[in-house]
């Protein structure tokens, strides 16, 4: 009697989201089976339509076998008229979706406490005739010599992008795909973790690294606290073992694909181009300064990695160094 009221229902031209649903649970399979595509059981063809009527969000890298099942006998019987019932497609985030589809619909943002950014700090590299993010590939399936490489961690929770020096002589042609690109290639790949992708070069402390890791952890977990540390310089043990410790339990809470991206660019401030570097005005020289921050960065990295992440991956890039002007010097990076 349920299943039958909510098939009268559901209006004939209605549309239906099934977001944060893993298709394990058979009361829904059957009520979406059953009360919107009219299968004649949960496991039949959905009933012939002239437009579709279920979309299913998914963060795994396939949709759900009762999904796919739909699909495929809904394709068998397809005729030249009749619409796909289910379309699944596959999300990095589903607030974020559902935040864009409002935009779309409505052009505007929806009414909320907090501003909106004026740009995504996560890069996703789509392909141009597909619209669909760029599969990732592995380095030894890449045919260009100087495309970056890829190192990776027996566990896989560690996977370094390494374009620092070309592996043949004479400059990296311009074809080859930056340790950037790889990494924004990985991370459009793994549908089933959010991204939290952090450009270093935006940032000049450990702190503001930390910072901002945990605050975009906090747009998908509202209830992870803040995190303050003291500036100092060269940054004591103490403060990165408790860095550690919040990136470690920001990590644990979720299934986050950590990006951090240009590990080279870090110890350069952004206004160095337009006035006197911090290393010129405290006397200490330009690349010492450089190699120390690196290094403090590359510590944090190997105490986060030494801790429990959960389900969660690290990536990182590193691209080759270049200075700022022509009479600035530059550290090699740090080996993290």
């Amino acid at each position: 009697a349920v299943l039958n009221q909510f098939r009268d229902t559901f209006p004939p031209d209605g549309l239906l989201f099934a977001v944060g649903c893993g298709g394990r649970d058979r009361r829904l399979i059957d009520l979406i089976a059953r009360g919107v595509l009219r299968c004649p059981t949960a496991g039949g063809a959905p009933h012939p339509t002239a437009q579709t009527r279920v979309v299913w969000l998914h963060r795994e890298a396939t949709p759900p076998d009762p999904v796919e099942g739909w699909i495929g006998r809904a394709a068998e019987a397809k005729t030249a008229r009749d619409a796909a019932p289910v379309i699944a497609a596959g999300v990095n985030s589903p607030g974020h979706f559902l935040r864009h589809l409002y935009g779309e619909l409505t052009s505007r943002h929806p009414a909320g406490t907090t501003g909106y950014r004026p740009h995504s700090e996560g890069p996703v590299l789509l392909d141009a005739s597909t619209d669909q993010p760029i599969v990732y590939q592995s380095t030894s399936a890449t045919t260009d010599p100087n495309a970056a490489r890829v190192y990776r961690r027996a566990d896989k929770r560690f996977t370094v992008f390494d374009g620092q020096y070309p592996p043949g002589p004479g400059e990296p042609s311009p074809t080859a795909p930056t340790a950037s690109e790889r990494l924004a290639q990985w991370v459009a790949a793994r549908l089933e973790r959010v991204p939290v992708w952090i450009d270093l070069e935006g940032e000049y402390t450990i702190p503001g690294v930390v910072g901002a890791i945990v605050d975009v952890c906090r747009r998908s977990d509202p209830e992870l606290a803040p995190v303050v540390l003291p500036f100092e310089e060269p940054i004591s043990e103490a403060a990165l073992d408790k860095a550690a410790d919040r990136i470690a339990e920001a990590l644990r809470r979720g299934r986050y694909l950590l990006a951090l991206d240009a590990f080279e660019a870090f110890p350069w401030p952004q206004t160095h181009h337009h006035g006197t570097s911090r290393a010129e005005a405290d006397g200490r020289d330009e690349v010492e300064l450089a190699r120390l921050r690196l290094k403090s960065l590359s510590d944090l990295l190997q105490r986060v990695l030494a801790r429990e992440l959960g389900w969660s991956r690290v990536g990182l890039s590193v691209n080759t160094p270049r200075g700022r002007n022509r009479t600035g010097g530059i550290a090699p990076p740090a080996r993290a």
